[in-house]
């Protein structure tokens, strides 16, 4: 599920705003508390899968974590 995204082209770092599940609907549509974010980024057709420092990200409900550095895994 998409719970997030940024367009990252030419800059060096960046914020991401990670969407969380609102509780008044009966759909998940958003990340739960606890849930594990996983960052991917797509250049083109590609898909790459990033690896962070501190690793895992775990959402919680008005949270900030950040996150130091981040490298690529070869693309799916």
């Amino acid at each position: 599920m998409l719970v997030g995204s940024a367009s990252v082209y030419g800059i060096s770092q960046t914020a991401l705003a990670v969407w969380g599940d609102d509780s008044s609907t009966p759909a998940l549509d958003g990340a739960s508390t606890g849930s594990v974010v996983t960052l991917q980024l797509v250049d083109g057709s590609s898909l790459y899968t990033l690896t962070t420092s501190p690793e895992p990200i775990t959402y919680v409900s008005n949270g900030t974590q950040v996150i130091m550095s981040a490298s690529a895994l070869l693309p799916f």
